[in-house]
């Protein structure tokens, strides 16, 4: 089965060159670390403008039904975060949806 969405990146100055990790994660486990399903990246190329698509296939072998799902992502540039998504993006096996996934600057939290 394939995940298909985009992602926003939430930026005031311009994108450059960085690496979007898109993942499916099992999150039924509150207490426990969430455990990686699928994964896909996508490369962006400096000036481009979001939203980045994204197909993310997924193993069916992998799908238990009575588990809870969750879709994040994270951009990098070598060595740093520079976005990642800060809520719960909830998805259902089988839905025929397309994910749109924002992500926060988190470079502008950093004290200086």
């Amino acid at each position: 089965m394939v995940i298909h969405g985009s992602v926003l990146i939430s930026a005031q100055a311009p994108i450059e060159a960085m690496e979007i990790r898109v993942r499916l994660e099992d999150t039924t486990m509150l207490d426990g670390p969430s455990l990686t399903i699928a994964e896909t990246y996508c490369r962006v190329a400096p000036g481009q403008v979001a939203p980045i698509d994204f197909e993310l296939v997924v193993p069916e072998e992998r799908i238990d039904q009575r588990r809870r799902y969750s879709l994040s992502a994270r951009a990098e540039i070598p060595g740093e975060a520079l976005f990642a998504t800060v809520q719960s993006y909830p998805w259902l096996a089988h839905e025929e949806k397309f994910h749109r996934l924002e992500m926060r600057d988190l470079t502008s939290k950093r004290g200086g």
